[in-house]
């Protein structure tokens, strides 16, 4: 710390241990973070010294890949998500419609359960505007 007005406060988990401390070279060309130009720049001979990201890669305890290596998905398997993401919306958007056009939209007037219990009374409007709500949150899921 270089200020005489500053306090800094660090919150931790755990007790320090030197040896879980580590870091990168404050100027890794990969990293590119555009220091100041007005200040000097004062490093510690540890920080003038840090490895790279690229060095110390092998030994990170997770390797990073692209998302398109981590996840693969074929064509037919994307229009099968996407018809039926477009079947459950508009499921979902049709029982709206029928919450709004029947005047169900007390038909359970708490929220999350309806009158109290888990399932719906067996009335019209509880059972339409109950549905519409299970099919939105099971879609939300």
């Amino acid at each position: 710390m270089l200020s005489e007005l500053a306090d800094v406060t660090y919150k931790t988990s755990a007790y320090y241990d030197p040896q879980l401390e580590g870091g990168f070279a404050f100027d890794d060309p990969e990293v590119a973070i555009e220091w100041p130009d007005e200040s000097e720049l004062l490093a510690s001979e540890r920080d003038r010294s840090a490895p790279t990201l690229a060095e110390l890669e092998p030994t990170l305890p997770f390797r990073s890949k692209p998302m398109r290596d981590r996840l693969a998905v074929t064509p037919a398997q994307y229009r099968r998500v996407a018809y039926a993401t477009l079947a459950s919306l508009t499921l979902i958007v049709m029982t709206g419609a029928a919450v709004r056009l029947t005047g169900s939209g007390l038909g359970c007037p708490n929220w999350p359960k309806c009158y109290g219990g888990a399932l719906p009374p067996l009335s019209t409007h509880a059972l339409i505007e109950f549905g519409n709500r299970a099919l939105s949150g099971w879609w939300a899921c």
